[in-house]
């Protein structure tokens, strides 16, 4: 374990996960980031999402689709680019598919396999995790 990180996610739900993983695309090296997890394991909550197949985002990903604070929403897409999970998923070499209601999908049709593949990833990449 280093004592010095570039970077500290604190949480390492999703949306750590997620960054950890996207850090790693851009280029910071997996041994300069670490993820601090109060839980007793990261993407615990991963499991549970589509009933257990594992529901990673929805094709419909727009301003009006969000049901939560329309303030936040609008700041965010006016200067975010719209997210691209499928790019995600792509470095972590997971297929998906997208149903009929625009919810997307591992082709496995489970959780646990794309909670595998990010551990897998983060590991084979030097990340440091501490639950």
């Amino acid at each position: 374990m280093n004592d010095v990180y570039s970077v500290a996610i604190v949480g390492g739900g999703a949306s750590g996960l997620a960054c950890a993983v996207e850090l790693i695309n851009r280029g910071v090296s997996g041994k300069d980031i670490i993820i601090l997890e109060k839980n007793d394991r990261v993407g615990k909550k991963l499991l549970a999402t589509g009933n257990g197949q594992g529901n990673v985002s929805n094709a419909k990903v727009t301003q009006s689709n969000y049901h939560g604070d329309k303030e936040f929403i609008s700041a965010f897409f006016s200067c975010n680019e719209k997210p691209n999970v499928n790019e995600l998923f792509n470095i972590l070499s997971l297929p998906l598919y997208t149903d009929t209601e625009g919810r997307k999908y591992p082709l496995s049709k489970q959780a646990s396999s794309v909670l595998d593949l990010i551990r897998t990833f983060l590991f084979k990449n030097g990340v440091n995790v501490v639950v």
